[in-house]
């Protein structure tokens, strides 16, 4: 075990100290249109899969169960989004004639429009990012900030259940 002494030159200290600027750079990336950066994974995640549902031949939509799945955001906080996403004409939901229970979210000219807009916004700052750091570096540096935080995941994964185990004792 690391002692306090040793603080200042832990790697854990660089964590939190990187992890911090991140933050610090959030407001870049915070508000577009006067929405959260998360609307606009949302969005971004709604047309993603509703495209490859309608590459292979299914409905152009997306049902909502697989936005929760691959967003890992439990279904009422989906449904809180996307009824936000609703008032502001950016989707629209649907359901179908064979199965009335299935809802269906695609997204709307003005929901297309908005993220086309926000993905140019965050490819220009990122281009740049690339033009400054080279390709390589950059590239090097996702591909170690990925591993980090499945490492990280994993670990908070296994701390959660060792808890869980704790309190089932």
């Amino acid at each position: 075990m690391v002692g306090y002494e040793d603080w200042e030159s832990h790697s854990g200290k660089k964590i939190l100290e990187l992890f911090w600027r991140y933050k610090c750079i959030k407001p870049l990336f915070a508000q577009r249109d006067g929405l959260p950066m998360t609307a606009f994974f949302m969005l971004h995640k709604i047309a993603a899969c509703g495209r490859l549902q309608g590459e292979m031949g299914g409905t152009d939509g997306v049902r909502i169960t697989e936005i929760s799945r691959r967003t890992n955001m439990s279904m009422p906080a989906v449904s809180q989004m996307l009824n936000s996403l609703e008032g502001k004409g950016l989707i629209v939901r649907s359901m179908t004639k064979c199965d009335r229970r299935a809802v269906y979210v695609c997204l709307t000219p003005k929901g297309y429009e908005l993220l086309e807009h926000a993905r140019r916004e965050i490819f220009s700052l990122a281009d740049e990012a690339e033009r400054r750091m080279g390709e390589e570096n950059l590239n090097r540096l996702l591909e170690l900030s990925s591993q980090l935080f499945d490492i990280l995941t994993t670990l908070k994964e296994e701390r959660n259940q060792i808890g869980k185990d704790e309190s089932d004792s």
